[in-house]
């Protein structure tokens, strides 16, 4: 079942079940930018391994997720596929929800402000006259 919040279409798959533990897949597609993201999730089972991805075991069954690499920021479109292998001791495999999302989203620069031109002058071209110079005396 695939979840949706607002930085990020998440989505599971149990691709290996065996007796004591399965293999994971997730499917994380940026929505918008996201930068220094991170995902926070709950599972009842421990988590052996984690690839594509950096894994926090923050105890409890409480885990979180964030970008390696070229992945810790992500554009908006850009997808990552992760795989976790999970142990269950023989329960039952378990999809993830992603309940609690901690991202940072990228906020672009602004535009530089114009500058603005000196008090009284409107920001018109100065005009310089022509004129002839005059001979300076030079001593030595």
């Amino acid at each position: 079942m695939a979840n949706s919040n607002k930085i990020f279409n998440t989505d599971s798959l149990i691709t290996e079940d065996w007796n004591g533990g399965y293999k994971l897949e997730l499917d994380l597609s940026a929505k918008s930018d996201a930068n220094d993201w991170q995902l926070d999730f709950n599972l009842p089972y421990s988590i052996q391994t984690a690839y594509g991805v950096d894994l926090i075991d923050n105890g409890n069954g409480n885990y979180s997720i964030n970008g390696q690499n070229d992945q810790v920021n992500l554009t908006s479109g850009q997808s990552i596929k992760p795989i976790l292998i999970v142990d269950d001791s023989g329960q039952e495999a378990l999809k993830l929800e992603f309940d609690a999302v901690s991202v940072d989203v990228v906020t672009p620069e602004p535009e530089p402000e114009p500058m603005n031109p000196p008090a009284g002058n409107p920001g018109n071209p100065v005009n310089i006259p022509d004129s002839p110079g005059q001979p300076v005396g030079q001593q030595g």
